[in-house]
């Protein structure tokens, strides 16, 4: 029997399998298939990822299933006054974040006051900016009338999402009694239709807190009312999904001129036929 026949042999093995192995983890660390991203804190997070080599014309595919679980921010119910001395209700998010007091365009447009043109800038979270064209000055006050002051907005078309996200039921949280909650149905998704900034917020705010027993949520007492914040589970849980499909430079280079055969081959084909007829008939 021949050693040698069979050592070579298993060299050969031994080298295929390193070069395997080479090239899986190779795969597994192209920067191309990127890392699973941390988890979120309160929430799961699933990525799937697919790619092929960017010069061979990529199509890469990333999704996110995200779930978690929800902020509270603190919201309220005031009076606004409008050009007739006509009190309207709405619901506010208040926001120590922000310097500038923000209303709804479609809320304000209710309340028939002069819009003063304005041209303001404003950027928010990764710099992302707009401009505003539009401010109004107005009369708020809460709902038992105990407070009221007169404040400058800026008119957006949105200022954000219904809050909260989800609408959760409150039978569990032990919320006292006689607390007068400035917004009584804080746990219900709607629409915010002013946002109050930090130069009236600390105006609003007062000293006692309480916090809820086996929640992350407190109660704040205010100008408004008792103000409801916090962290809190969802029962049913919120799934976004988010898709990025991206095609290389070669890809679609490929595609333009693909596109362009189509035009291109009939005629020369056409040619081409005419060609052979031509030169059939000369040869007869």
């Amino acid at each position: 029997m021949d050693k040698s026949k069979f050592g070579n042999t298993a060299t050969r093995e031994h080298e295929e399998t390193q070069k395997t192995d080479t090239s899986v983890v190779r795969q597994v660390n192209s920067p191309a298939t990127g890392t699973d991203p941390a988890p979120a804190a309160g929430g799961r997070s699933l990525a799937l990822a697919t790619a092929t080599p960017a010069d061979a014309g990529s199509d890469d595919k990333n999704v996110c299933l995200f779930t978690s679980s929800q902020v509270l921010l603190n919201t309220a119910i005031i009076s606004v006054q409008d050009s007739e001395g006509h009190l309207h209700k709405a619901r506010v998010l208040l926001d120590s974040g922000s310097m500038s007091n923000f209303i709804r365009e479609e809320f304000f447009d209710n309340l028939n006051l002069e819009k003063i043109p304005i041209n303001h800038a404003i950027s928010g979270v990764g710099q992302v900016s707009s401009t505003i064209r539009y401010k109004s000055n107005m009369t708020i006050s809460s709902s038992d009338n105990a407070f009221n002051t007169r404040i400058s907005c800026l008119i957006l078309p949105q200022i954000t999402s219904n809050i909260p996200l989800v609408s959760f039921s409150t039978n569990n949280l032990e919320i006292p009694k006689n607390a007068q909650l400035a917004d009584p149905d804080f746990n219900v998704s709607r629409p915010i239709d002013m946002l109050l900034g930090a130069g009236i917020f600390w105006r609003l705010i007062k000293t006692e807190r309480i916090s809820l027993k086996r929640t992350n949520l407190n109660l704040q007492q205010s100008k408004l009312g008792w103000l409801v914040s916090g962290e809190i589970e969802n029962k049913i849980q919120n799934k976004s999904v988010n898709c990025l499909n991206t095609l290389s430079l070669d890809s679609q280079i490929a595609k333009f001129w693909e596109i362009e055969e189509v035009f291109t081959k009939p005629a020369l084909n056409y040619a081409m036929l005419l060609s052979v007829k031509n030169t059939t008939s000369l040869l007869i």
